[in-house]
């Protein structure tokens, strides 16, 4: 089963305001300092799509992408998943128990205390796990 959304009314929110944000800053801070501390991309599922989801390690993990060293639009994740990021669309390629594809609503550019950037993406829906979409076609 391909999930495949439409862009519907999903716009960037917040990402500061938002609980997945919030769990990794605090809960997992180690995991956020490294991502911050190495350049890494977070991407962040909006808020209304992770009601039900279960936030863990592997979760959070899930959506850390660290570059390829092969591919220029190819990025692994901290669970060693591959994602591809083009014409604003990250597409699970290995790794994943189902193909999905979810849009970038938006980015921020967030800065370490050392003032090294990093990238924060505001995504429509989890890379991983059930999430909650009524604009889901099967």
């Amino acid at each position: 089963v391909l999930f495949k959304q439409t862009m519907s009314s999903l716009k960037a929110e917040s990402v500061s305001k938002n609980p997945f944000f919030q769990i990794l800053r605090q809960t997992y801070n180690e995991l956020y300092s490294l991502a911050a501390k190495r350049g890494w991309k977070i991407c962040v599922p909006h808020s209304t799509t992770i009601s039900g989801a279960t936030l863990n390690e592997h979760f959070f993990k899930s959506h850390i992408l660290q570059s390829s060293p092969y591919f220029k639009e190819e990025y692994v994740t901290l669970n060693g998943q591959c994602v591809i990021y083009k014409n604003g669309i990250i597409s699970t390629k290995t790794g994943f128990d189902s193909p999905r594809k979810v849009y970038v609503l938006g980015e921020e550019l967030f800065y370490t205390q050392d003032f090294k950037s990093f990238t924060v993406y505001s995504i429509s829906s989890p890379l991983i796990g059930v999430y909650n979409n009524n604009n889901h076609n099967n």
